[in-house]
């Protein structure tokens, strides 16, 4: 959606809406670190390395990696100023409240040991600060546990392939990361 054909007094200035820039202003109204110029501009040392034969990692960058080893940064508002300015005036002046927070991780993690424990760091590094900050106006926070699969492309699935073993050990990474928020005093579904 156009938010602006012209947007404050720049001319042939179009703002698009992408939404927040970031977890941390959407759900808190404001994130300091858009403002500053390295912020989610990884080095090649901070990339997460996908494994043989895997497709996913718990990264959380806003960047691609090319053979060539060079990061860009997919984020709006670190390639548009105009939209970083907007973003931030816009949720500055509203208070952010939120009923639900849906998470969701991909179907495979929470059923693999090593991808829970990453699911696991990241939640309790990333989003139960956030949670807590909220205080009394912590929203409820609901677990999209997507179902277990047979994949139509080659992709790892060693100890995935029987789906019921898949679909228990998906529930049981679910449930760990509903244990992890309850130990904050954060409800979960």
């Amino acid at each position: 959606a156009i938010l602006f054909k012209n947007y404050g007094n720049a001319r042939n200035i179009t703002i698009y809406d992408y939404g927040a820039c970031t977890v941390p202003q959407l759900l808190l109204g404001l994130d300091d670190r858009l403002d500053d110029p390295g912020y989610a501009t990884p080095t090649s040392s901070q990339v997460l390395s996908v494994k043989e034969g895997d497709d996913d990692t718990n990264s959380n960058a806003t960047n691609s990696s090319s053979s060539s080893g060079s990061h860009k940064n997919f984020n709006p508002c670190r390639q548009d100023p105009y939209y970083l300015q907007y973003t931030q005036k816009y949720y500055s002046e509203r208070n952010t409240s939120w009923d639900f927070l849906i998470i969701n991780d991909n179907t495979r993690n929470p059923a693999r040991a090593d991808h829970r424990a990453l699911s696991l760091q990241f939640l309790e590094a990333q989003y139960i600060p956030m949670l807590l900050q909220l205080q009394s106006n912590t929203p409820q926070v609901v677990f999209l546990w997507t179902h277990a699969y047979r994949p139509s492309i080659p992709r790892s699935m060693k100890g995935l392939e029987d789906i019921g073993n898949f679909t228990s050990l998906t529930g049981a990474g679910v449930r760990s990361y509903q244990h992890l928020l309850e130990n904050y005093g954060i409800s979960s579904y």
